[in-house]
């Protein structure tokens, strides 16, 4: 007879509602370069936006971010 592990229906789990974005979003990293990208828009090369884009996807950040 094997034994089950019992499980504790009160994970401290993220929430089931929420969304990779959202989580994304909160993480200080994503923020930062957000801020950077806001402040910078206009000065930034196209390679340098391409980077920094290109990060906030590997964060797991979608499209729903705006520029101001």
């Amino acid at each position: 007879m094997t034994k089950r592990k019992k499980t504790s229906k009160k994970k401290e789990a993220k929430h089931v509602n929420q969304t990779a974005n959202q989580r994304a979003m909160a993480n200080p990293k994503t923020q930062a370069i957000l801020s950077a990208l806001r402040k910078g828009w206009g000065e930034m090369s196209l390679e340098q936006l391409g980077e920094q884009i290109i990060e906030l996807i590997g964060l797991k950040c979608s499209a729903r971010w705006d520029r101001g």
